[in-house]
C-alpha cells in the first residue's frame, strides 16, 4: 500500500486554524482574519435597530465563541493585539 504524502513550506490548516513556524504569522492568519470577518457580522447587525440586550446577544453568540476557539488552541496574542484590534470592534 503506498501513500501519497505532500510535503508543504507554507502553512498548514488543521480544524480550521492555519499553523505555522512563526509565531508572529500564527497571529497574523488567524486572529485578523477572525476578527475581519466578526466585524463584517456585526455590521451587518448594526443596521437593526436592536436593544441593547439584543446587541449583547450578538455579540455573545457571534463574536466571544469565534474567539474563545482561537484562545483555547493557540498561544496568547501580545497585549498589543488586544489595544489595535479588538478596541476597533
Amino acid at each position: 500500500m503506498e501513500f501519497s504524502i505532500t510535503v508543504s513550506n507554507g502553512p498548514i490548516e488543521f480544524l480550521g486554524i492555519l499553523f505555522t513556524h512563526d509565531g508572529n504569522d500564527l497571529f497574523r492568519l488567524n486572529y485578523l482574519k477572525k476578527l475581519s470577518r466578526l466585524k463584517n457580522q456585526l455590521k451587518i447587525w448594526n443596521i437593526r435597530d436592536l436593544t441593547p440586550l439584543g446587541r449583547n446577544t450578538i455579540v455573545k453568540a457571534y463574536g466571544i465563541s469565534q474567539l474563545v476557539y482561537l484562545f483555547q488552541v493557540l498561544p496568547n496574542p501580545p497585549t498589543e493585539f488586544f489595544r489595535r484590534h479588538l478596541a476597533t470592534l
